[in-house]
């Protein structure tokens, strides 16, 4: 990131220190950008990092901060040193050179310094010419730029941005995420907030209180994305999931590294533990009830499906009766059958008998003409001829009681 001028006309101290402070703190590479040459006053500026990284120092294990440069604009002094990274170091070892001669204070700030950054480098950039510093209608074209300045520009820029030469924001050699970084940034504006610039106590601290909360925060998602993979409706399993879940977070926390105190991560991983363990116990609270929720709808889809089993079994029941009393209107109209076809063959049995009867009229009155007509030619008979069997008359109702007689039967056939 760039940054406003410091330690200008226009700024005060505090701003200044600050700005400084900020970008060397949230940077893995601080481009230190003076003009001409390294002054001591320029190297004083970095007093309050020294201070810094003299308390950071007890108990790390690694430099506070990263890669220091020192880039020298407008060298004036090329005969001494060459333009570019070689003449950058030259400089720069002279300038932070511990020498006997030295006041004790200058001696440490030196000292500090060099233990404060993991790398000091220095690049000696030549001026870009007249027309860039002087004509005001200069308008950023390349032709107006000297060449010497174009050629160590092509130097300067790879040797910053190439891929392999980028370096990853490390704190107490944790490399940190964006995220992480974010928190350190908060804490270190709060911290600079104040009306007066900080103790580089005060600002170690806030490194100290920033480490931990970012360790605590990646052993808080390691719990969390362990947990999305918990066993549903298991109680049991889920307590053992915390339990090991938990114990890979502390153990993570622990071996993050981190700035300050024992004590302070101490606190930090106490106030994990409790945060981690509460999380739990509203998950398990959610966890029971849901199990309890489910055991209470699964009850009562076991009683609906009961209800439906005996609803089936009254269907299935009232189908057969059903099918039943088909069986029995079937067997009642196949009755009614049977009767009406009984009742039609007595219908035709009374037909045929009422016809029989009808001819054994007709025959009567057949033979009671021809006794008629027999009486009407025969001679008067004395009476006695009425019981003789061998007259003609007896003769003729002998043979009418026979068709009576034979009629009769035929019907009762």
């Amino acid at each position: 990131m760039d940054t406003q001028g410091s330690f200008d006309c226009s700024s005060t101290v505090k701003e200044c220190t600050t700005i400084f402070a900020l970008s060397i703190m949230t940077s893995s590479v601080q481009v230190y950008n003076v003009l001409r040459n390294i002054q001591e006053d320029q190297l004083q500026h970095l007093q309050f990092f020294a201070e810094y990284g003299k308390l950071a120092q007890k108990g790390a294990r690694n430099q506070p901060f990263q890669r220091l440069v020192f880039l020298v604009r407008d060298w004036a002094f090329p005969y001494e040193a060459d333009y570019g990274e070689e003449g950058g170091s030259t400089i720069l070892q002279e300038r932070l050179a511990v020498i006997d001669k030295q006041h004790k204070d200058l001696q440490f700030l030196r000292r500090q310094i060099w233990s404060c950054f993991s790398k000091i480098e220095g690049f000696l950039m030549p001026r870009p010419g007249d027309k860039v510093e002087s004509d005001h209608t200069f308008d950023g074209r390349l032709e107006d730029i000297d060449f010497k300045f174009k050629e160590k520009l092509k130097e300067l820029v790879p040797w910053l941005l190439a891929p392999e030469n980028l370096v990853v924001k490390k704190i107490n050699g944790d490399k940190i995420t964006c995220q992480e970084l974010m928190n350190y940034f908060r804490v270190y504006v709060k911290t600079f907030q104040g009306g007066h610039l900080p103790e580089p106590k005060s600002v170690l601290q806030a490194t100290a209180e920033a480490s931990n909360v970012a360790a605590k925060e990646k052993a808080t998602r390691l719990y969390m994305e362990g947990l999305k993979n918990r066993p549903r409706g298991k109680l049991e399993e889920l307590l053992k999931t915390h339990i090991t879940l938990l114990a890979e977070a502390m153990e993570l926390f622990r071996k993050t590294p981190k700035v300050g105190e024992e004590e302070v991560s101490q606190r930090y991983l106490e106030a994990l533990e409790k945060e981690l363990k509460a999380h739990f116990g509203r998950l398990y609270m959610e966890e029971e009830l849901l199990i309890q929720r489910e055991k209470e709808l699964e009850e009562q889809r076991e009683r609906e499906r009961e209800e439906e089993r005996q609803r089936e079994e009254r269907r299935k029941i009232e189908r057969e009766i059903e099918k039943e009393r088909e069986r029995q209107r079937e067997r009642e109209r196949e009755a009614e059958r049977q009767r009406e076809e009984q009742r039609k063959i007595e219908r035709e049995k009374e037909q045929q008998r009422m016809e029989a009867e009808l001819e054994n009229r007709k025959e009567i009155e057949r033979l009671n003409q021809e006794l008629k007509e027999k009486s009407a030619q025969d001679p008067p008979i004395p009476w006695i001829a009425w019981v003789n069997p061998l007259t003609p008359f007896a003769m003729l109702a002998a043979r009418v009681v026979d068709a009576i007689v034979e009629a009769t039967r035929s019907n009762e056939s």
